[in-house]
């Protein structure tokens, strides 16, 4: 009798175990769903970080920035909301290596596509571009 309760125990033990496990792995995939949910909308949304109205905030970008580290000032100066999403978005619109030094007097009520077409030399709102 001693083993067979022992064997039960056991049973019911890996059944809690595997049922953990499953419950970890099922929340793990909603949490990751969730995650990769929001960071699409932030990155196809194109939301500015103060759309009711902004302030505008002079911005220095150096010679020889890199296109994140540029995502980086604008996240410093409080001009975007996040680098990464700010990043991947010139890469899907296209202004891969086009954004260039200078100094610019951007809003934080500008969406990304915006900032871009100003870093880029596309819209003409630089105070003075450094080549």
């Amino acid at each position: 009798m001693e083993g067979r309760g022992s064997r039960i125990a056991l049973f019911l033990a890996s059944g809690v175990v595997r049922t953990s496990l499953y419950a970890i792995i099922i929340i793990a995939f909603l949490w990751l769903g969730k995650t990769a949910y929001s960071f699409g909308y932030q990155v196809f949304g194109q939301q500015s970080l103060n759309p009711n109205g902004g302030h505008e905030i002079t911005v220095l970008i150096p010679n020889n920035s890199s296109d994140m580290q540029i995502a980086k000032i604008l996240k410093r100066d409080k001009v975007i909301g996040n680098s990464l999403v700010f990043y991947v978005q010139t890469r899907l619109l296209n202004y891969k290596g086009k954004l260039k030094s200078g100094q610019y007097i951007l809003s934080d009520s500008y969406k990304p596509g915006y900032i871009m077409e100003i870093l880029s030399g596309e819209e003409k709102i630089a105070v003075q571009e450094n080549e």
